[in-house]
């Protein structure tokens, strides 16, 4: 009877081992489907290839790297493969784009939400940004040499080793440098530009507030204003009704006809945006940015907690189900951002498909 028991205790941690791992496998193909399916509209409609969806297209396209040398994970798993000579300069190539990548997740959120910052601030330098590439092209640039850097400080400068069975994960000489190398990976690469995104969207926010009780105030004066002119016209022209007339004011509009409308520039020289319709547009994408960045801090707690094993040796043999379970669901957040983006809010998707 003991002897069945002991089989059962051994029997369950294997097949959570196993389920782990198809799991594991499963929603790294699914991520990188998703983001496969972003690319594939963006190329099919033209609106998603605007100036306006510039920044959020190279964030996805960060995300796709990501995926994509996640997927070469699931080979170095395998035993042995990190200390084949064949597969060190393969290891070395994948663990540092795999790094550079990561940080360049999270520094191009913060790239887009700055971006969505002027939109709603400066819109006069909104406009002169999406007309030039200069700013566009260098602050790529930028955030490509920002995750380079952090990645060679974090790989060469703490001189990581391979792990036990993977080209990804390791550990530094001394503790020290294992603190140092957990410190600048999570906090310079990951957290600073997350928390950054967070009070960038604070600001925004406040905005928005700003120009609805502008709006209002605005409207509230106006139909003040013309509640007096019709009462006086009547009363000035009480023989000639005919001539009464009601003088309908436009409310200045904020901005014309380049302004941003679901994502996408209107090409019509009529067209005008009010305080309102800026508002309305500007929360949406809020939102819709708020989301991304919600998973993006789900991810990056997931991939700090699962980034510890490289700190502590012990924590990697003794909660590896924990770390597998974590490992899950920083890239099961990275697969739904491509949804959020094509379907929260849903004119996104509407406006695109008309």
């Amino acid at each position: 009877m003991y002897e069945s028991i002991s089989n059962r205790s051994v029997r369950i941690p294997e097949n959570l081992t196993n389920f782990l791992n198809y799991l594991d496998a499963s929603q790294r193909v699914f991520s990188l489907i998703t983001h496969l399916m972003y690319f594939i509209l963006v190329i099919r409609y033209k609106k998603l290839r605007y100036k306006s969806y510039i920044f959020i297209n190279h964030f996805m396209l960060a995300n796709f790297l990501y995926c994509a040398i996640y997927l070469f994970f699931i080979k170095s798993e395998m035993p042995g493969f990190s200390t084949s000579r064949i597969n060190h300069f393969v290891c070395l190539s994948a663990s540092f784009c795999w790094a550079v990548f990561k940080f360049l997740r999270y520094y191009s959120i913060l790239l887009v939400s700055i971006h969505r910052f002027i939109a709603v601030y400066h819109i006069s330098l909104f406009k002169r940004i999406n007309k030039s590439n200069f700013f566009m092209v260098y602050s790529i640039a930028l955030v490509w040499l920002i995750s380079t850097v952090i990645a060679f400080f974090s790989r060469f400068v703490f001189q990581t080793s391979y792990g036990t069975n993977n080209c990804f994960d390791g550990y530094s000489e001394t503790f020290s440098k294992s603190l140092y190398y957990y410190m600048v990976t999570v906090i310079l690469g990951m957290a600073a530009p997350t928390f950054s995104v967070i009070v960038i969207y604070i600001l925004i926010y406040k905005r928005l507030r700003y120009m609805s009780s502008k709006f209002f105030r605005k409207k509230t004066r106006s139909s003040r204003k013309k509640n007096v002119e019709e009462s006086e016209s009547v009363v000035t022209n009480r023989d000639y009704p005919s001539s009464n007339c009601t003088i309908l004011k436009n409310f200045e509009p904020l901005t014309k006809s380049d302004t941003q409308t679901n994502g996408s520039y209107s090409q019509k020289n009529s067209s005008r945006t009010t305080f309102r319709t800026c508002k309305r547009t500007q929360t949406k994408f809020a939102n819709q940015f708020l989301a991304i960045n919600f998973f993006l801090i789900i991810g990056f707690v997931a991939l700090s907690v699962a980034s510890v094993r490289n700190l502590l040796s012990d924590f990697n043999a003794g909660w590896y189900h924990w770390i597998q379970i974590f490992r899950i669901i920083n890239i099961f957040t990275t697969s739904l951002i491509p949804l959020i983006t094509l379907f929260y809010p849903s004119s996104v998707l509407k406006s695109v498909l008309k």
